[in-house]
């Protein structure tokens, strides 16, 4: 099936208000061309009617740099825009904007208390003395913020991805947004990339529609990697018993030693 027909059938659908369907076309569509006008404007629309504004910005966002001039596309957002987002989203487009730090607002080896100072939020983990999160949204994703220490230094941050999808699929979607902002910051990834696709069983790879299933089951995953002159960084997206989770992890290159050995001692404890 072309691309056009792809689409016309998700269009069909979204007319029926079979969104569940509708999103399968498009995400099929989107698979084969990323930048097809009518696909993103299509799943936007579909996206809007079931509540997720933030997501169907992104789509209409990326309409609208391949065809500034796309009546549907410019339509669509300015009814976007005036419209309350769902769940409380908000649009946040960037990650750390502290370019002279290692994560958000710390540097490595930065105290618990230094951290929680800088960053202003509660801490939301009680009785884990090395471990601070608070929630919040990056690049527009719901999130849960997570900092980790070794003797009191930072030496491991991680974003864990909140997100919600009626169709597992659009996880894949999230994954390559987020490689392509990693890579606006740091380059291409040194392991990994979009189509980065590690299957451990292929009963679904022939059948995209099917690939956000074959993540939850643990039978799919995608990942990528980058490096900076202090930092490796992890973009993982994998499932296990139905759950998908969408992480971006850094740590620490100078303090690997320290996290291993705060590591070694827990699991010593009760020997």
């Amino acid at each position: 099936m072309g691309i056009n027909e792809l689409v016309e059938k998700g269009e069909g659908y979204l007319k029926q208000k079979d969104f569940t369907t509708a999103i399968e076309y498009f995400q099929a569509a989107l698979q084969s061309e990323q930048e097809n006008e009518r696909a993103n404007v299509g799943i936007a629309q579909t996206l809007k009617f079931k509540g997720e504004t933030f997501n169907a910005k992104k789509h209409v966002f990326k309409a609208l740099s391949v065809n500034p001039n796309n009546q549907d596309a410019l339509s669509l957002m300015l009814e976007l825009i005036n419209q309350t987002p769902a769940n409380g989203e908000v649009a946040t487009e960037s990650l750390e904007d502290n370019v002279d730090k290692d994560f958000r607002v710390a540097n490595w080896g930065d105290s618990k208390e230094l951290v929680m100072k800088k960053e202003g939020r509660p801490n939301i983990i009680d009785n884990m003395p090395d471990l601070y999160a608070f929630t919040d949204n990056i690049a527009g994703l719901p999130c849960t913020v997570l900092y980790c220490f070794s003797d009191n230094k930072l030496t491991m941050a991680k974003y864990l991805f909140d997100v919600k999808h009626s169709n597992d699929n659009l996880f894949i979607q999230d994954y390559h947004d987020l490689v392509d902002l990693m890579t606006q910051k740091y380059g291409a990834p040194t392991s990994g990339g979009k189509n980065n696709a590690v299957w451990f069983n292929d009963l679904f790879k022939d059948d995209f529609n099917r690939w956000g299933l074959a993540i939850g089951t643990g039978d799919l995953a995608f990942d990528s990697s980058w490096d900076s002159d202090n930092t490796e960084i992890l973009l993982l997206l994998k499932g296990e018993n139905y759950n998908i989770n969408l992480v971006l992890q850094y740590v620490s290159k100078h303090l690997s030693e320290l996290r291993e050995q705060q590591s070694n001692k827990k699991k010593l404890l009760g020997l």
